[in-house]
């Protein structure tokens, strides 16, 4: 039976873990409060693949994966990270932008996209469902824990939800690389580094103890 010093270690853990989730809550609300109401050209561009960001885009024809090949006229050369205004694009509101784009199954589109603000409605159109992904990973985790509390498996299950459910709460945030690190991509990166030994813990200790975590417990601190 566990020491009381020890459970008492183990209510804190649990709680910084629920802490880190409800930082990512709170980074995705911050996020949409920004930026509803700001100008949206109607896309954003990740690496090489280029996604809508409104339900209008989607309707026009515009679905995530395609290959981004010039707007105006203007190609889109190199790869991005959250760029939604590659060279040519206007910003400006009530503007428009011809997106020239290689869709998955290989067909060269056109779109025509006004510059709107971006809405509620939109948010949840885009990245609605992720975020929503992401609270049920964290109710499995932390329910879970709650039910089985303090044993290895609920630990292990409830460290790689935590840690899966706040990736998938800023995932679609777009980030900005090119100048100072802010609280968004410092959190991003943190976390996702979390993300392999949170595997490596659940592949340890769920849904059964491996004997080497049981002969070699200390082995988590590596992790």
């Amino acid at each position: 039976m566990a020491s009381p010093d020890s459970r008492f270690r183990q209510r804190i853990i649990f709680g910084l873990l629920c802490l880190v989730f409800v930082t990512g809550v709170a980074i995705n609300i911050g996020d949409k409060l920004v930026r509803v109401g700001q100008p949206d050209v109607g896309w954003t561009i990740e690496l090489a693949s280029v996604s809508p960001t409104r339900h209008d885009s989607s309707d026009a024809g515009l679905r995530g994966g395609g290959r981004p090949l010039s707007v105006n006229g203007v190609p889109i050369e190199g790869m991005y990270y959250g760029v939604r205004h590659p060279p040519g694009t206007e910003t400006e509101p009530g503007a428009s932008n011809t997106l020239r784009f290689e869709a998955p199954s290989g067909e060269i589109r056109e779109v025509v996209l006004e510059v709107v603000p971006w809405t509620w409605k939109d948010a949840v159109f885009t990245e609605g469902a992720t975020s929503m992904l992401g609270v049920l990973f964290f109710i499995v985790g932390a329910g879970t824990f709650l039910l089985r509390p303090f044993e290895r498996a609920s630990w292990a299950l409830l460290a790689l939800c935590t840690v899966a459910a706040s990736i998938l709460m800023v995932s679609l945030i777009p980030l900005d690389l090119d100048h100072r690190l802010d609280l968004t991509t410092a959190y991003f990166f943190l976390v996702l580094a979390a993300l392999p030994a949170a595997t490596a813990h659940a592949g340890l200790a769920f849904p059964v103890v491996h004997p080497v975590l049981v002969r070699q417990p200390r082995l988590l601190l590596l992790l």
